[in-house]
């Protein structure tokens, strides 16, 4: 995982990782629609996209959103055991780990611990390092993560328009 880290082609990895049912890029935007969200939103991260977007996107009255990290971890800090089911293979030397949620019933008993070291191990051969997003609000996932090796590499949030 050496050399310096690109927030944008770790964004793109995670696009793609994470597909939507609408995605229109159009000028550095990029508007992602899925069932179940109300409106479009534009996902905002400082390094990858020029930071006016952001102000023109708050001038014409979209409200900000869900605060995000992305983090990443070179496999060496990484504990790695257990076993793990896996999409599909790491991409561009990154295995990502998206949409990770453990059962309210399950939480504080180590299995988040033991999925993220079964995922580490499974990409302990197949890519240089690790990548996640992770909500800003939940204080119990980002201690996981930073217990497990993982460092802040950027920060994002989604603005969209106000219901009506």
């Amino acid at each position: 995982m050496g050399g310096a880290v690109n927030v944008r082609d770790l964004r793109e990895l995670a696009e793609r990782a994470q597909s939507a049912e609408h995605a229109v890029r159009s000028g550095g935007w990029l508007s992602r629609c899925s069932p179940g969200l109300p409106s479009p939103r534009f996902q905002l991260t400082p390094g990858a996209f020029d930071p006016r977007l952001d102000e023109e996107s708050a001038a014409r009255g979209y409200q900000r959103r869900t605060e995000l990290a992305l983090m990443i971890a070179g496999l060496a800090a990484c504990p790695r055991d257990g076993r793990a089911a896996v999409a599909e293979e790491p991409r561009d030397g990154w295995a990502g780990v998206f949409a990770m949620v453990t059962l309210p019933g399950f939480r504080g008993r180590g299995v988040a611990r033991a999925v993220l070291g079964a995922l580490a191990g499974w990409s302990a051969e197949r890519a240089d390092g690790m990548c996640l997003q992770v909500e800003l609000g939940n204080a119990a996932a980002i201690g996981l993560y930073r217990a497990a090796g993982f460092a802040e590499a950027a920060r994002f949030h989604y603005r969209s328009e106000v219901a009506t």
